[in-house]
């Protein structure tokens, strides 16, 4: 954290496997970006491992409409996780 703004400034992988699917951070940020245009300003891949199995997690800034909507960010949480 600097001045209010959060930097990503790396990662340990930019391939994941999950439930025997492969992931690549990257191209998942980009494809998310390109889908979800209207709703996200810029997303972050990375994982995690919780209980001996590897998670994805997915950061993402959305415009100021989705904040104040609890309707649209659930309904954004939701497609989100389908399209992944």
């Amino acid at each position: 954290m600097q001045n209010g703004e959060l930097y990503i400034v790396g990662r340990k992988k930019d391939i994941i496997i999950i439930r025997g699917r492969k992931y690549n951070l990257v191209e998942l940020e980009q494809l998310v970006r390109q889908e979800f245009s209207d709703e996200i300003l810029v997303s972050v891949a990375m994982t995690t491992t919780i209980n001996s199995e590897e998670k994805l997690i997915l950061l993402s800034e959305v415009h100021e409409h989705i904040l104040v909507s609890k309707e649209l960010h659930e309904s954004l949480k939701d497609n989100i996780r389908s399209f992944l």
